[in-house]
């Protein structure tokens, strides 16, 4: 028998070859040991099953989603499986978020336009996944997910695609904001961020007037023929036409005045920014300074009409819900306009500006006593809301009774128009209101 004999080239070939098939093999191994997204850790599956079977409706909702419709490219599989990895987690707070998202996410019709039958929320937070890797700020993602979900079911085309990118700028600038101030929005339950993260003044919408001179001169608002009119929302409004661009503009605010917002506050708190400073003597500050700039107009039922024109539309020139406008009038003149509805919607965005959830409540005592006033989240005391002490002082001025009506609920659209928001009344002492108390509501 002849023995095959190799030369020097043929003996590295074979070497060459013996040496690329043993790396494939490795490769292959090590392809194995990784989890691939959306895949739960071996030795885990049995957790993994009990948490996707409670969720079974929300997975099923995927296949409607209008970016998932018309084909599913990479970017999307990608924001599809960091959501998966959310909900493999073990945080509560996520768990809730998710189980209301499964549960209001498809809205509940209240117009008279075609309205959308799929998982809005679900989209909105899509959009996030498909932009950012959502997991290290999860509960923010969440957070603008069940509040803009709502806003895309009234929204037109051209509202759709601004808030695409107005979502994913807001997530961003919570975030930053985050490595800036010394509060910690990641210790924040669900609560504070959907208070957090939603740009509109509640869901209040301003009375437009027509015209100038609209009504005869000396007509008081209690004879306008306008029921509520101090007290438009958006059910109301946005029951017959979408919101367009021109409504969003209004009504949102836009990330650069939240950035020029914080700047200010950053530079008028502290010559070391907020280093040393607390979340309720933050609040304080602006809430002082607010209340005493203000250009004051109301629209109390025995007042004369009058019309003050705001970006091209006449207004009341008070329950504006503009913070854009009331910013740029702030830096040019240094006060804001209108009454105590526009103090609070403008304490609402500067403390939002430093992280600090903050929200609007109406308060009244019989029928002589009606006021609106800031709500802040002060989670450095256990987590409470709480009213200033500059507002505390407001209503000890009028009222003596001991107990007042507080509208005690979050006034944004968690729900996705599934319960109407309306006020749900709880009677406070007013030292529970400065002490701080928790909001009834999620």
């Amino acid at each position: 028998m002849k023995t095959k004999t190799f030369s020097g080239s043929e003996k590295a070939l074979i070497i060459g070859i013996i040496f690329t098939v043993a790396v494939v093999i490795a490769c292959i191994a090590m392809l194995g040991m990784v989890t691939p997204p959306g895949t739960p850790p071996k030795g885990n599956e049995t957790e993994k099953e009990v948490n996707y079977s409670n969720f079974t409706a929300l997975l099923e909702d995927f296949d409607d989603l209008p970016e998932i419709k018309d084909g599913v490219d990479l970017k999307e599989r990608n924001a599809k499986e960091r959501i998966l990895f959310l909900l493999r987690g073990d945080d509560p707070e996520i768990e809730r978020a998710f189980e209301v998202l499964q549960k209001y996410g498809r809205p509940s019709n209240f117009t008279y336009y075609e309205f959308p039958a799929y998982n809005t929320q679900l989209e909105v937070l899509l959009w996030l996944a498909e932009e950012r890797e959502i997991s290290d700020y999860d509960r923010i993602a969440l957070a603008i997910a069940l509040n803009y979900g709502a806003v895309l079911a009234i929204s037109d085309e051209e509202v759709e695609k601004e808030l695409k990118d107005y979502v994913v700028n807001l997530y961003d600038y919570f975030v930053e904001t985050d490595a800036i101030v010394p509060w910690d929005i990641m210790a924040y339950p669900l609560e504070a961020d959907i208070a957090l993260v939603w740009g509109a003044n509640g869901i209040n919408y301003p009375l437009f007037f027509e015209k100038k001179n609209q009504y005869p001169e000396g007509t008081k608002y209690n004879e306008i023929g306008i029921p509520n009119y101090y007290a438009l929302n958006w059910i109301e409004v946005f029951r017959d036409n979408e919101m367009n661009e021109e409504d969003f503009d209004w009504l949102f605010v836009d990330v650069s005045t939240l950035k020029e917002i914080r700047a200010f506050l950053l530079h008028e708190m502290s010559s070391e920014g907020l280093k040393g400073l607390h979340v309720k003597g933050v609040s304080e500050r602006v809430d002082s300074m607010l209340c005493g700039s203000l250009e004051y107009h109301t629209d109390k039922p025995s007042a004369e009409v009058s019309y003050i024109e705001v970006e091209g539309r006449i207004t009341p020139g008070c329950g504006l819900s503009n913070p854009d406008w009331q910013w740029k009038h702030f830096k040019e003149k240094s006060s804001i306009v209108g009454n105590c509805r526009d103090v609070t919607c403008m304490n609402i965005f500067f403390l939002k500006s430093l992280n600090i959830p903050a929200i609007g409540f109406g308060v009244s005592s019989g029928s002589s006593f009606g006021h609106r006033i800031v709500v802040f989240y002060d989670y450095e005391k256990e987590g409470l809301w709480r009213i200033t002490e500059h507002q505390k002082e407001i209503i000890e001025g009028h009222v003596e009774a001991p107990k007042l009506s507080v509208d005690n609920y979050f006034p944004v659209v968690w729900s996705n128009w599934h319960e109407k928001i309306y006020p749900r009344h709880s009677y406070e002492e007013l030292r529970t209101l400065e002490e701080g108390f928790e909001i009834h509501e999620l």
